[in-house]
């Protein structure tokens, strides 16, 4: 064999030694990391598992606090419709009692004001009354002031002409 045949049969088998070891390299490295990848699984189905207990434990404590706050709300929801229909029922009862009084005070106001226009007639047909009395008094002094003043013209002009005679 030459020379050069060697070089090339020793570069081969270097190559083929070189290829076998990076096969094994890569093969070592490989089941590194299917172990990892084993072990990363292992933790994740752990971690999976407990997510699902604590995802259930939450669950379990929101559906719990849920109720809870339902509850509540319904028990205040309950006591406002309570509040609001005694509510309800008093403004009812004062209503009534109001337009009660409304009708007691319109009774009491009307029998006061018959009252006050049966009074206010009455003073009226009185002052009426007075004041035709007034006219018929004044009437009759009128009468009996012309008559008088016609008697006093009378004696004037007799006394005048008697004192006009006395003087002439």
């Amino acid at each position: 064999m030459k020379m050069k045949d060697y070089i090339f049969a020793t570069s081969i088998v270097a190559l083929i030694i070189l290829a076998v070891i990076g096969f094994k390299l890569h093969n070592d490295k490989l089941e590194w990391h299917t172990a990892q990848l084993k072990t990363l699984k292992e933790e994740s189905a752990g971690s999976q598992v407990q997510l699902a207990k604590q995802s259930t434990r939450l669950e379990t404590i929101l559906k719990a606090e849920i109720a809870a706050l339902d509850k509540a709300h319904n028990d205040k929801l309950e006591g406002l419709s309570a509040q609001l229909q005694t509510l309800k029922e008093e403004s009812a009862a004062s209503q009534a009692q109001l337009a009660k009084q409304s009708t007691q005070i319109e009774t009491t106001l009307k029998a006061e004001m018959a009252a006050l226009d049966k009074a206010h007639n009455d003073k009226l047909e009185g002052l009426s009354a007075q004041l035709q009395t007034l006219k018929e008094e004044s009437a009759a002094s009128q009468a009996q002031l012309a008559k008088q003043s016609t008697q006093i013209e009378t004696t004037l002009k007799a006394e005048m002409a008697a004192l006009d005679k006395a003087h002439n």
